[in-house]
C-alpha cells in the first residue's frame, strides 16, 4: 500500500498498476483509493483460468460485485470518486 502512495507522489503522471496479492474487489478498491490507475490480478486468476472459462468468469463477476459493493458502501459512484476518498484506507 505504501508503495502505491510513494510512486504516485514521485511520478504523478505515470500510469500506475496496483498488483501483487490482490484477490478481491475490496483489494482492487483499496489499490485504486491509494492512487493506482488499474488493479492487476495475476495469480488469483490462474487457478480458475486453468479449471475452466466458467470458473474464470465466475471469479471476475465476484470481483466486480465486490468492487461495486465497496464503492457503494463508501458513497463512491465512480472510480474517480473512489480515488478521492479517505474512507477505505488510512491517509497520512
Amino acid at each position: 500500500a505504501e508503495c502505491i502512495r510513494e510512486v504516485r507522489a514521485a511520478v504523478p503522471d505515470a500510469a500506475l498498476i496496483g498488483s501483487g496479492g490482490l484477490n478481491t474487489g475490496v483489494d482492487a478498491a483499496k489499490a485504486l483509493a491509494l492512487g493506482a490507475d488499474l488493479a492487476g490480478f495475476g495469480r488469483a486468476l490462474l487457478e480458475p483460468a486453468v479449471q475452466s472459462e466458467e470458473q474464470l468468469d465466475a471469479l471476475l463477476e465476484r470481483v466486480e460485485l465486490e468492487l461495486r459493493t465497496a464503492m457503494f458502501g463508501i458513497g463512491a459512484g465512480s472510480i474517480p470518486a473512489l480515488r478521492n476518498t479517505s474512507r477505505l484506507v488510512r491517509r497520512e
